[in-house]
């Protein structure tokens, strides 16, 4: 069981830096700002999403499984390496570790990114509001009324 979770995680940990050299390609291609190849990296990083999802759930699975006997509700996989045996234990131990390197590391990648993207949205929002020509306040005022009266008056008086 315990060989099983290793090998399971051991994936995992390739799925997770294969996820992080993807997110620090689109660092890349978002600085370029190539639409057509950011698309495709995001096509790409949910068939990864999906396979980390996928071995996740795997892995949960075994740790309820090796841990079913136990009183713990919700059991991790620290307690999993709590119960292993001394060779194991380091192995699970250290995969742990990797793992969560680099997961923090995808997840400040991943910040990175999206703030690149929302700074490169202003950046249009603002050149977008320098092309166009304001248009006037809809709402009413005072001085908008007079100026609408001064608009609306017709070349022909009706009244005459």
């Amino acid at each position: 069981m315990v060989q099983m979770l290793s090998t399971i995680l051991e994936k995992e940990l390739l799925c997770h830096k294969s996820l992080l050299s993807l997110a620090e390609r689109k660092t890349e291609i978002i600085k370029k700002n190539d639409i057509q190849s950011l698309n495709d990296i995001m096509t790409q990083e949910q068939a990864h999403i999906a396979a980390i999802n996928q071995l996740e759930q795997t892995r949960q699975q075994m740790v309820r499984q090796a841990l079913a006997n136990s009183s713990n509700d919700a059991p991790v996989l620290s307690d999993v390496i709590n119960r292993a045996d001394e060779p194991e234990k380091g192995k699970l131990q250290s995969l742990q570790t990797q793992l969560l390197t680099v997961m923090t590391d995808l997840k400040h990648r991943n910040h990175l990114n999206q703030q690149m993207v929302y700074q490169s949205l202003q950046f249009i929002n603002v050149s977008l509001d320098l092309v166009q020509p304001q248009q006037p306040s809809l709402n009413y005022s005072k001085k908008s009324v007079q100026q609408n009266a001064t608009y609306n008056r017709s070349m022909f008086n009706s009244k005459a």
